[in-house]
């Protein structure tokens, strides 16, 4: 393997990651501005279009109630499909 191989290689990893990084931004974001409950970045787990959030019960709740509103502003900030669901 040259090294043109390994650049290009970490240049596919390094996008994976800062796309990785705007879409919980994305989602931390949205939910800040939808519920005003701030959820930190490490604290969203994303799995087949399904973004789980870690947060208290109370939070939960509320984001539950708002949780259509909150999908369909992720979505549309990102401009495609992101999430179907929250839990």
């Amino acid at each position: 393997m040259d090294l043109n191989n390994i650049g290009s290689l970490f240049d596919k990893i390094k996008k994976i990651i800062l796309e990785k990084d705007v879409i919980l931004s994305i989602i931390s974001e949205t939910v800040k501005k939808e519920t005003n409950i701030e959820i930190d970045k490490k604290n969203i787990k994303i799995n087949k279009k399904v973004a789980s959030l870690q947060c208290s019960p109370k939070e939960k709740s509320y984001i539950y109630i708002k949780k259509s509103e909150i999908i369909k502003a992720i979505n549309k900030e990102a401009g495609k499909e992101l999430i179907i669901d929250l839990n």
